[in-house]
């Protein structure tokens, strides 16, 4: 079993021919509602994959809540631990994306803000992410036997809680918020990631979009290579590595084997709008 605590959004997503500035109004060729959240997203894709995946987060009870119960339905994610708060909406983010596939994202937390991890039980195997209150965060972390940690959004956490992480997995910008190293060559990546090892992290694997991923233990490191696809959207890709790390690791492949398939995983994943695809991975 895979507990995944973390975010459920309705995703209210426009396609723009770039990115807007700050202070610019475009007119957007089209716009849709779509299930996300890096919980959820990271959930689907475990699930898709054929872990069984509890999900412990939070909705609102509006139609966006029910929207999202209904996706979980569909792609066999346990909600057990689902709480459904009256009187707050669900999470809701606004997502630009632009003709490049490049996105910027503002997101709402809503009810996620109510998500508790006193259900994760002792020894469990756990991913979660920074859209839920830390200090759920941590008592997950105190209660996993394996913990991966997506540090997404960035934002300051203790040293204490990247000594619990099995795996740590940062993007670029992520890990230099984390260690104050700015990511702009290989040796300030093996920098970062080293940092990260020194504070206990047993596994570092920091996401570099199109280039692949870059991993880092105590015994080495390497980088792998992601695979050329035609871009349409890069919401959700690092999700979608995080949910497909989570499965196969769950299955016992190694670190070295579980990171190329997580990767093409995550390079499928922006070949179409939205974090989460309407068709099986």
């Amino acid at each position: 079993m895979i507990y995944v605590l973390g975010s459920a959004n309705a995703d209210l997503v426009f396609r723009v021919p770039a990115v807007p500035l700050a202070g610019q109004t475009l007119l957007a060729s089209d716009y849709c509602v779509l299930p996300g959240g890096k919980g959820l997203n990271q959930a689907v894709a475990a699930a898709r994959l054929g872990s069984t995946v509890e999900f412990v987060g939070a909705v609102g009870s509006d139609a966006n809540g029910h929207m999202l119960l209904g996706v979980m339905a569909a792609n066999k994610v346990g909600t057990l631990h689902l709480t459904r708060v009256t009187g707050v909406p669900t999470g809701c983010a606004g997502i630009f994306v632009g003709d490049d596939g490049e996105n910027a994202i503002a997101a709402a937390p809503g009810a996620n803000s109510f998500a508790s991890a006193s259900a994760i039980p002792t020894g469990a195997f756990v991913l979660t992410q920074l859209e839920v209150p830390l200090v759920e965060v941590t008592q997950a972390a105190g209660a996993a036997s394996t913990f991966i940690l997506n540090p997404a959004p960035a934002k300051p956490i203790p040293d204490s809680l990247i000594a619990r992480c099995t795996v740590i997995t940062p993007n670029e910008s992520e890990a230099a918020s984390l260690t104050g190293i700015d990511l702009n060559d290989d040796a300030s990546i093996e920098l970062a990631a080293q940092d990260l090892l020194s504070r206990g992290a047993q596994h570092v694997i920091i996401t570099l979009g199109a280039r692949g991923v870059y991993w880092a233990h105590p015994g080495g490191s390497e980088y792998f290579d992601a695979p050329q696809v035609e871009v349409v959207d890069t919401t959700g890709a690092g999700d979608a590595f995080n949910g497909a790390l989570a499965h196969h690791l769950h299955a016992a492949t190694s670190m070295r084997e579980a990171i190329p398939l997580a990767v093409q995983i995550a390079s499928i994943s922006t070949t179409h709008v939205g974090a989460i695809d309407p068709s099986p991975l």
